[in-house]
């Protein structure tokens, strides 16, 4: 309440706008940042990166406070694949956010050699052997978003309910967990 009686007195009184940080968006959740959408619905909760594999296996994820720029993550992810696998991957297909010239050249530092964004932004360009690999590449980036969506339908993350950020991060890996023992039985399934 504290935080609410400041806002509002900054923002009525001193007529200036309160940071988001100092916000509050939710009052049962307070841990919760807002995450802007361009030009769709605002949503609140908290920014999670998802790396998976072509087994469809997610195989890291992080969740941030705040909203960071994707940029910034996507070179983190990759060392975080390195370290816990032992290996670069050979390909990599990223979401338009994650273009830049600094993770273009960071991937090809690493090793990577099939480097694709969903959409490639200004002068940049996708680095692949072949066009038919391009074309792969994006598909299977686009298969991710079904990955995302049955984890927030299939394994209820669209509304977490688990108080605080810890608790969230728990409920995020729990799920992942979940989700990555039915893709591994159903590989052994059929």
């Amino acid at each position: 309440m504290i935080k609410v009686y400041r806002n509002a007195e900054k923002l009525q009184i001193q007529g200036k706008k309160a940071d988001n940080a100092d916000k509050v968006f939710s009052v049962f959740q307070t841990h919760t940042d807002i995450l802007v959408k361009g030009q769709r619905e605002v949503e609140f909760g908290h920014k999670t990166l998802i790396t998976r594999g072509s087994s469809n296996m997610i195989l890291d994820h992080k969740v941030f406070e705040g909203n960071p720029s994707d940029k910034g993550m996507l070179l983190p992810s990759l060392e975080s694949i390195k370290a816990n696998y032992g290996r670069t991957p050979a390909r990599t297909s990223n979401d338009g956010g994650f273009c830049s010239q600094a993770n273009i050249e960071g991937c090809q530092k690493l090793g990577i050699t099939n480097i694709v964004f969903t959409k490639a932004t200004m002068s940049l360009r996708n680095i692949v052997s072949s066009p038919e690999l391009e074309k792969i590449l994006k598909k299977w980036r686009g298969t991710t978003e079904a990955v995302i969506s049955n984890l927030k339908r299939g394994f209820d993350l669209q509304r977490v309910l688990w108080d605080g950020f810890d608790k969230f991060c728990s409920k995020v890996a729990w799920s992942i967990l979940g989700y990555n023992l039915r893709v591994v039985a159903n590989r052994m399934l059929f």
